[in-house]
C-alpha cells in the first residue's frame, strides 16, 4: 500500500475528492469490461434490426444507455465503499 496509486484507491485516510473520483473511474471501467461483452450479442442484434429500420441512433443511444446505468451502479459501488472503509470493515492494512 505504499504506492502512491494503491493509495489513491484504497486511502489509509480521509478521502478527497481525487479519491472518490479514480475509485469511481476504477469501477465503471471494471462494470464495463464485465458487462459489455455479456451484452454484445443483444447489442449486435439490436443494431441489425435498427439497420434495416434506417434508425441507426437507437443502438448508440441504447449502449449509452446501458453504459449510464452502469455507471450509476458505480456510483452507488464507491459510496458503500466508502461507507465499509469510515466503518472499519474494509482496510487498506494488510492485519495479519
Amino acid at each position: 500500500m505504499d504506492s502512491p496509486v494503491a493509495q489513491l484507491m484504497m486511502p489509509t485516510t480521509a478521502w478527497s475528492m481525487t479519491n472518490w473520483l479514480v475509485v469511481f473511474i476504477m469501477w465503471a471501467v471494471m462494470m464495463a469490461a464485465m458487462m459489455l461483452p455479456s451484452a454484445a450479442p443483444m447489442i449486435l442484434w439490436f443494431a441489425v434490426l435498427n439497420r434495416r429500420r434506417s434508425e441507426g441512433a437507437k443502438t448508440l443511444l441504447f449502449v449509452a444507455a446501458y453504459l449510464a446505468l452502469w455507471a450509476a451502479f458505480s456510483g452507488a459501488a464507491v459510496a458503500a465503499q466508502w461507507l465499509l472503509q469510515s466503518i472499519g470493515y474494509l482496510s487498506p492494512i494488510d492485519r495479519e
